[in-house]
Formats: C-alpha cells, structure tokens, sequence
C-alpha cells in the first residue's frame, strides 16, 4: 500500500513537494513535547500512523486543538484519494508515519 501510495504521490507532485496538513486533537497535551519554538510551535514526536487532513475546518471537528504541519510525501503512508471507494474519503483523511514534526497551534 505505500509503495503503491508513493508511486501515485509522485506522478502528481513534484518530488520535492511538502503537503500542508492539520491535525485535530483533544489530548494535546499528552503528547511528546521534544523542543518549544515559539509561543504557538513545538517539535512533537508523534507515534507510528497519525491521521490528517488537508482542512483545517474538518479537523476542527476532531478536537479542541488544531496544529498544522508540513509533510514530506516521503512520510504519506496514505490517503483518502488513493483507492476508489475509501471509507476516508469524506474525511480527506492523510495517514502520516510518524516521527518529529513542527507543528503550529491554530488559533
């Protein structure tokens, strides 16, 4: 599945291309703060497979919390657009291996 999901990322995008993705949560602060960089951005280590959106509104509805990150397509294991008929779909849902990331509160 990520094979396939790479291969299709980069017949639409430049290889060097980041997607802009948010990130609805209600336990914010349970996660691994690794560094603060500022008043609303940490470096947070998230785990494994995390769930994103490309719209900011829609992950409102996940949370009390809404960070925006920018991801490398190396790091999209994958997305709602993939496969015809994805349950995801509605969701524009991105599923992001996980690691550190720079992440900004919204709002």
């Amino acid at each position: 599945l990520y094979e396939y999901c790479q291969y299709e990322l980069f017949r639409r995008y430049k290889p060097d291309t980041v997607l802009t993705l948010y990130r609805g949560t209600h336990d914010a602060e349970e996660y691994e703060i690794l560094e603060e960089c500022g008043r609303r951005e940490q470096i947070v280590r998230l785990n494994n497979l995390v769930s994103f959106t490309d719209e900011e509104e829609r992950a409102w509805e996940f949370g009390r919390t809404v960070w925006r990150t920018c991801v490398p397509l190396a790091k999209i294991f994958f997305y709602s657009g993939l496969l015809t008929g994805s349950i995801m779909k509605g969701e524009n849902e991105y599923m992001i291996i996980g690691g550190q990331y720079r992440l900004k509160r919204m709002r």
